[in-house]
């Protein structure tokens, strides 16, 4: 289960990847324990239950596009999800 990371101010910076299991869709698609899932599609992740909604959300895109923060680098994931 992801957990919310703040920065010393205090704000949300995103969502820590706790448990990315080799095999798995979101490891096959790039993700890695410890990712900082910070946005989807632009949107600022800042709880679990907002990640559900933006997975609903975006369940229908055409592209996704994920920002991850990995060992203090930015990557940028693009997703295509039409066949």
């Amino acid at each position: 289960k992801p957990t919310v990371v703040f920065g010393r101010g205090g704000e949300v910076l995103g969502l820590k990847l706790t448990d990315v299991e080799q095999g798995t869709l979101a490891y096959q698609r790039g993700l890695r324990e410890g990712d900082i899932v910070e946005r989807i599609n632009g949107d600022l992740l800042t709880s679990t239950d907002e990640l559900r909604v933006m997975m609903e959300k975006h369940q229908t895109a055409d592209r996704i596009v994920v920002i991850v923060d990995r060992d203090g680098l930015k990557r940028t994931l693009t997703y295509n999800l039409s066949r």
